[in-house]
């Protein structure tokens, strides 16, 4: 327990208390109180911006003097949401990587003048301005060039000796940095600068967003860049700015902005970049319907000719449906809910057919073209063969799929084995699953169909009672052939290779073993051998179970003399 114990201030970050911590009891370096609290993990520092590790709370509380609640109120990451144990790995992984100053710490000196303590402000990526002051933070020491450690050295001066109020501001009131740091410190606050748009998103979801706005804005619509760049020298606050101004006025900005990077010229990859690089893994968080019904009303309307020409975009760009009865691969991809370079497999293996009179009726360069319920032809085959269950030990489709994909079974393999019947599928009900992913699969039948060729290392050795380093040893010396496959990091052996070994080589120790044979070890047995020019094929090995004698009519008739001919 540390003897002062200061109150935290109400905009404190955590590693910023925990060097003033250090400063006031005497302390030169905050990695003690770190290493006494088991805060650090092979000597580097747990992220307490966005930690993605179970964080122990017990000895920090008695170390700081402070309750729970007060110091997960001064992480970056509690502070924006409650919900923030509970989200996703991978967008805490994204928050983590893009959206701290972890890589490039910031502070504003008249702050620091003012009152000496760091802002959890701070440690927002996308917050580059201070709002009180209507100047950019810095990030670098202004004499010597170098970033800075403020919160290992000291707040007010870096190494050189240069003091930071001494430094040379730029007056910038950035927009986006005001609004971020009222949506944090102050939620309920009624502003001017709110965002009609943003504000109905909860601060974990409008900060995602923006973290990708000004990444895609900074590479000009190319995916993806980061944000650690730095301040001064690079535009990293006129991005900002850009992408924050595109929420305005929604959603007319933000297609001027899509305008602006000629996205409109490369037909469907506004859709893509945006709309399945970024709603896709948001999973489990909601708000984004309106972004996504933007995205999808731009890519329909305005892809060719810019939301600019929008008073004749929909007649241009927008033809008049008209329904031929056919469908491409990809309408029959969605259909399925798989792929559409799984569609000319299927073809080829016979489990779609093509419109052949569709095909002489369309230009050379198109390949697949079906009838409009084809896929829905196969989806019924496949359900006839299906069993209505409620059991919840069942795999998913995309479960059993992987499964089949380690025995170099690929989809449309596995969907004959469905259709002739090898694998039984089950239907639960659900309603909410689309295409072939309303199907399950029982482990064991899986298990047996796509393993019944194949047999394990562990089951070979416990078949002929050795241990599994001499099947290891036979493998690589060519006596029994392996397969690439693996099932759970474990090599398969083909079933005929394994028959074609046990027919073609019998052991040594096999024939020591027998009941009623004149020799006590292998070594008695071989050199026995040696005299009538029977030899091992692995002589040089000096381990009983590795010795393996070929088959030849020598060894048998060797075998019927010592009364051992039912090993042959």
């Amino acid at each position: 327990m540390l003897l002062i114990q200061p109150n935290p201030y109400g905009n404190e970050s955590l590693r910023g208390y925990i060097h003033r911590c250090a400063q006031l009891n005497g302390y030169m370096e905050t990695v003690w109180l770190y290493k006494s609290m088991y805060w650090m993990i092979h000597n580097k520092t747990i992220n307490l911006h966005f930690p993605t590790e179970t964080m122990d709370w017990e000895l920090p509380r008695q170390m700081l003097g402070q309750e729970e609640g007060v110091l997960r109120n001064m992480i970056l990451g509690f502070r924006m949401s409650p919900n923030y144990a509970r989200l996703e790995d991978k967008v805490k992984i994204h928050l983590k990587q893009f959206g701290s100053s972890a890589l490039r710490p910031k502070i504003c000196p008249v702050c620091i003048s003012e009152e000496p303590y760091h802002r959890i402000e701070w440690e927002m990526s996308l917050v580059v301005s201070c709002p009180k002051h209507g100047c950019l933070l810095i990030d670098e020491c202004q004499a010597c060039g170098k970033p800075l450690n403020v919160l290992k050295i000291d707040l007010h001066r870096c190494q050189c000796g240069f003091r930071y109020e001494k430094s040379k501001l730029l007056c910038k009131d950035g927009a986006l940095s005001s609004y971020l740091v009222r949506r944090l410190l102050n939620p309920m606050e009624n502003n001017l600068q709110s965002n009609v748009f943003l504000d109905a998103l909860s601060f974990e979801q409008m900060y995602y967003l923006l973290l990708f706005s000004v990444r895609w804005v900074k590479s000009e619509g190319k995916m993806h860049s980061d944000t650690s760049q730095r301040i001064y020298t690079g535009n990293q606050y006129e991005n900002g700015e850009k992408a924050f101004e595109s929420f305005q006025n929604w959603p007319n900005n933000f297609y001027s902005l899509i305008d602006d990077f000629r996205m409109r010229k490369q037909k469907n990859y506004a859709k893509n970049s945006i709309k399945e690089k970024f709603i896709d893994p948001i999973t489990e968080i909601h708000g984004y319907e309106v972004f996504e019904q933007a995205i999808h009303y731009y890519t329909e309307c305005y892809l060719k000719v810019g939301f600019s020409a929008r008073f004749t975009a929909r007649k241009r760009v927008v033809p008049k449906h008209v329904d031929t009865g056919e469908a491409n691969r990809i309408e029959v991809a969605e259909i399925l809910n798989v792929y559409p370079n799984q569609i000319p497999v299927m073809v080829a293996k016979g489990i779609l057919q093509n419109d052949t009179q569709a095909l002489e009726r369309k230009s050379d360069s198109c390949k697949y073209i079906f009838d409009k319920h084809e896929a829905y032809r196969l989806l019924n085959n496949l359900r006839s063969k299906s069993i209505v269950s409620e059991r919840t030990d069942l795999l998913s489709f995309r479960e059993a799929l992987y499964k089949a994909y380690q025995f170099k079974c690929d989809l449309p393999n596995f969907l004959l084995l469905i259709l002739q019947d090898k694998i039984q599928p089950y239907e639960k009900g659900d309603s909410t699953l689309k295409g072939l992913d309303i199907l399950f699969f029982d482990y064991e039948n899986v298990q047996k169909q796509l393993n019944g060729a194949y047999i394990r290392i562990e089951d070979i050795a416990m078949d002929l009672q050795i241990k599994k380093h001499g099947v290891y040893h036979w493998i690589n010396r060519g006596l029994i052939g392996e397969s690439e496959l693996e099932e759970s990091k474990v090599k398969l052996i083909p079933t005929h290779e394994y028959n074609k070994f046990k027919e073609e080589y019998i052991l040594a120790i096999h024939i020591v073993r027998a009941p009623d044979n004149p020799f006590k070890s292998s070594e008695k047995l071989l050199r026995t051998l040696k005299t009538i020019g029977i030899v091992p094929v692995n002589e040089n090995k000096h381990i009983d179970e590795l010795y393996v004698l070929r088959r030849t009519a020598e060894l048998n008739s060797f075998l019927q003399s010592i009364r051992l001919h039912e090993m042959k």
